[in-house]
């Protein structure tokens, strides 16, 4: 199932009006499309260039959405406890070591307001998705002497009812 195809389908479970958290939102288009369904929506990434191409297309869109921009890395944001209807985490905390990976899990089970629903999902090496994410990462990697057993290479979706 495609992330949209995930976001369509358990969107309907999310109180109406309710605020969601998408880490790591890359491209944008799901922060756009759940803050056109009405969603009250809060981004989180330290990555600048996505932050400023979300600035332009919510310019661009001309419409009032309901997006929260924060350009921050989520290991250092700070968030109210039973905060978030619904949080949202698609192929981004794959970057993560295996101990900051855990620490933001416990950081969304606080944040999560009772009854919401977390979206986490990650990929392996057998992933198309990984050759695109060992490009990325590669000179990291290399540069920083990091080992790649240190990072979660699995396969799944995460539901975690609050």
């Amino acid at each position: 199932m495609k992330t949209k195809q995930i976001l369509e389908k358990y969107s309907k479970k999310i109180i109406a009006n309710g605020k969601i958290l998408d880490i790591g939102f890359d491209n944008s288009r799901n922060a756009i499309w759940l803050a056109e369904q009405g969603f009250e929506v809060t981004t989180i990434d330290k990555n600048r260039e996505a932050f400023d191409n979300l600035r332009k297309r919510i310019s661009e869109l001309g419409t009032k959405l309901k997006i929260k921009l924060e350009n921050k890395d989520i290991k250092k944001f700070q968030i109210l406890q039973d905060y978030y209807n619904a949080i949202i985490a698609f192929n981004s905390l794959i970057f993560l070591k295996k101990s900051e990976f855990l620490e933001i899990v416990a950081k969304i089970k606080k944040v999560l307001m009772p009854g919401g629903l977390v979206f986490i999902s990650l990929f392996t090496m057998d992933d198309p998705s990984f050759k695109t994410f060992l490009k990325r990462f590669i000179l990291s990697i290399l540069t920083e002497r990091i080992r790649l057993s240190d990072y979660f290479l699995k396969s799944y979706f995460i539901l975690i009812l609050g």
